[in-house]
């Protein structure tokens, strides 16, 4: 198994849209849907963050484990 291949694999596979609060497939998230992220959960798909901070572990994306802070218009 590859590294991205790795890294991608321990990406959740639902998200939950914040307006409803159904758990959807991420392949099934349109452009634009708000989805909610509590603390300590993994993001399951690129997006912007409408609302609130944190702090982020970006190990799917560099394969370093470390928490990075972000903020409302934050890419993550």
């Amino acid at each position: 198994m590859s590294v991205m291949s790795s890294l991608m694999s321990i990406a959740p596979q639902k998200a939950i849209v914040e307006e409803t609060g159904e758990i959807v497939n991420v392949e099934d998230v349109k452009l634009n849907t708000i989805l909610a992220i509590k603390a300590g959960d993994t993001i399951p798909i690129d997006c912007i963050v409408v609302q609130g901070n944190s702090e982020v572990d970006e190990k799917t994306l560099t394969g370093e484990s470390f928490l990075v802070p972000k903020q409302k218009d934050s890419i993550v």
